[in-house]
């Protein structure tokens, strides 16, 4: 068991805006709610999967919706929480991280310091941060989510018990969170231990620690080799072109550097790579836009003219599986190619 303190809290979260693909949720709500915990003493331990009780169920909250974010009341996340507690009707023994993104992180760490529980040093997409819901390392070993309940900033909320398949769990989020404005929380997935240790990558919310304070001491560019990473194209930004895709936050963005030109999708977070338009590099592989300095870009803030770097990072193992790789594919988001990974 580890000890977050206030220091590492902001490295951290670096670390989140790194693996988070570009999207992730907002960082500067992350950076509110994060600091709000740290002044009020009340961050919780850090503890690895295995050292979870026999027998503990773990949950974990999330924002869904675009890149918008708005703040969720204390008193509705509260009341929420409450009623959640209540309909689970077991004993929470943990909160596990969805993703390792900004936002996405920093409400596991609320949940996680109002139910005064461990945050498991783990997280359910695979060490990223992912668009869909469904992309998450639990739905190879097709475990269920329910029950959870989704709700917004108002308080008004829905409640899943029971569904058929993770499509149906995707388009019931995704539409209660356009119908309130693009945004709004999860709490759900009661996740056994045993389904943890078969199903969740481990050790990736002190990766985040270990990579975000490479990046503040000015040592990722040296190091990247030591976390699966490569440098893969370095130029300017040309051109961003929004895409119209209902719930996310989706564009083209376009570089060049005068001798290779390079077009990015992302759906929230970066998906494809192409280089003078042949693919490069494609989901379920990392990749993550730096600045010169190796600081990481969040997607909402690129702009036109921007010097950027994309770096490639190998995914976890078990999105590089058959069924991986079937899952997490540029299928999966309409484009007619297999994945191309490092």
């Amino acid at each position: 068991m580890k000890t977050l303190t206030q220091a590492n809290i902001d490295i951290l979260l670096t670390g989140a805006l790194f693996y988070g693909t570009g999207g992730g949720g907002n960082p500067e709500r992350a950076k509110q709610i994060m600091r709000s915990i740290a002044k009020n003493k009340a961050l919780p331990s850090l503890i690895s999967s295995s050292e979870l009780p026999s027998g503990a169920i773990c949950i974990t909250g999330f924002p869904v919706g675009g890149l918008k974010s708005d703040k969720i009341p204390l008193n509705v996340f509260n009341k929420m929480l409450k009623y959640y507690r209540n309909i689970l009707k077991k004993k929470i023994s943990a909160i596990v991280p969805v993703e390792i993104g900004p936002l996405s992180l920093a409400v596991s760490l609320q949940l996680a310091s109002s139910l005064r529980l461990p945050l498991v040093d783990a997280d359910i997409v695979g060490g990223r941060s992912s668009p869909e819901v469904f992309l998450e390392t639990i739905t190879l070993f097709s475990i269920p989510r329910t029950p959870l309940v989704v709700f917004n900033a108002q308080g008004a909320y829905k409640t899943l018990t029971r569904t058929s398949s993770y499509q149906d769990e995707e388009r019931f989020l995704r539409s209660f969170a356009a119908d309130s404005g693009g945004f709004a929380y999860v709490f759900g997935y009661p996740l056994s231990k045993k389904s943890i240790l078969v199903s969740v990558t481990p050790g990736t919310v002190s990766q985040a620690i270990r990579v975000g304070r490479m990046i503040q001491e000015g040592l990722l560019a040296s190091n990247l080799k030591n976390i699966g990473a490569e440098k893969i194209y370095q130029g300017t930004v040309g051109a961003i072109e929004p895409i119209t895709q209902q719930g996310f936050a989706s564009k083209f963005i376009d570089m060049q550097n005068g001798r290779q030109t390079a077009r990015l999708f992302a759906k929230n977070e970066n998906i494809i790579l192409w280089i003078n338009k042949k693919v490069a590099l494609t989901c379920p592989d990392l990749l993550v836009l730096v600045n010169n300095a190796y600081v990481p870009i969040f997607n909402e803030n690129l702009r036109i003219g921007m010097p950027v770097i994309v770096l490639g990072i190998k995914s976890v193992p078990l999105w590089r599986t058959q069924k991986g790789k079937w899952l997490f594919s540029p299928k999966t988001f309409g484009f007619p190619f297999q994945p191309v990974l490092l």
